[in-house]
């Protein structure tokens, strides 16, 4: 299995490389990461080996000679991996990974978490390396029984939003995920947005995602040598949240509140293959079946 991590070389910040690295080595999946600028490349193999002792040579670095993070991620998909070949994709930053009890997990598909008790602890089970690389596994599974080619995890923490196991219609989040190259997709937006784009474009294309939502990658927000602060991110984030929305009339629009970005208007796997047909996408059906995809 191949690994991609993109990281900016900001030391503090790397938390992904001792988490999942060694592992991943060990179980002989190939891990590369992709940065910007040779000096970047340097700083980083640098790094891999006088603070975590993993040679240069078990894990090489790629350079896209762009300030954005879109053109590592097209990198990525265009030239290091092959149409049909699934993938992994990690941001630098996560420092690790929780899940609800294995007990649960493995018995259940729905919790009730409106019940009012405290399902917080639940939800905290601190995954083991082993694990995590395992449910990198199961995700690709899910995937591939459910016809599509983009999956991820929990973009939040509240269990209250978190009840069911599953979710087909929801954006992904590229802190971590899996791929498939299907020799077509591509990731848009220069400085952020690219999770958003991708997942309505997926959800267009194969009829939906698959999202883990007892999984969940855990980070500080807006960490130092990302893509920016909250402030900085917005002001490049809206006018791309309306281009996908003018790409994708009718499937997505903007989320209520402040500081909101997009949701899905159509929230079932049923319902978004009306709208794919509405589109022209499909070949129009007269009767949709339940749970079509």
């Amino acid at each position: 299995m191949k690994i991609f991590i993109v990281s900016k070389a900001h030391l503090p910040r790397m938390h992904t490389f001792p988490l999942l690295v060694p592992q991943a080595l060990k179980m002989k999946h190939e891990v590369s990461v992709v940065t910007h600028y040779k000096e970047q490349a340097a700083d980083i193999r640098s790094v891999l080996m006088e603070h975590w002792s993993i040679p240069p040579a078990l894990c090489r670095v790629y350079m896209t000679g762009s300030d954005y993070l879109v053109d590592s991620r097209n990198l990525i998909q265009n030239e290091l991996t092959k149409p049909g070949q699934w993938y992994i994709g990690l941001d630098d930053n996560i420092q690790r990974f929780n899940m609800v009890e294995p007990e649960l997990f493995a018995s259940r598909e729905r919790l009730q978490t409106d019940d009012g008790s405290n399902w917080r602890p639940r939800y905290r089970h601190k995954m083991s390396p082993v694990q995590i690389m395992s449910c990198f596994q199961m995700l690709m599974d899910r995937c591939e029984k459910t016809g599509t080619v983009f999956g991820g995890f929990a973009s939040m923490e509240n269990p209250f939003f978190r009840a069911r196991k599953w979710s087909e219609v929801r954006f992904v989040k590229s802190k971590a995920y899996v791929m498939l190259n299907d020799g077509d997709l591509e990731w848009h937006g220069q400085r952020c947005g690219q999770d958003s784009h991708m997942s309505a474009a997926v959800v267009a294309k194969y009829g939906c995602v698959a999202v883990c939502n007892w999984i969940h990658p855990v980070h500080k927000m807006y960490e130092e040598g990302g893509i920016g602060s909250s402030e900085e991110r917005r002001k490049n984030l809206d006018p791309m949240l309306d281009s996908i929305i003018e790409e994708f009339p009718g499937l997505v629009q903007r989320g209520r509140g402040k500081n909101t970005a997009l949701r899905f208007n159509r929230t079932s796997k049923r319902a978004v293959l009306r709208w794919r047909c509405e589109q022209g996408m499909v070949e129009p059906v007269s009767f949709i079946p339940k749970g079509a995809r």
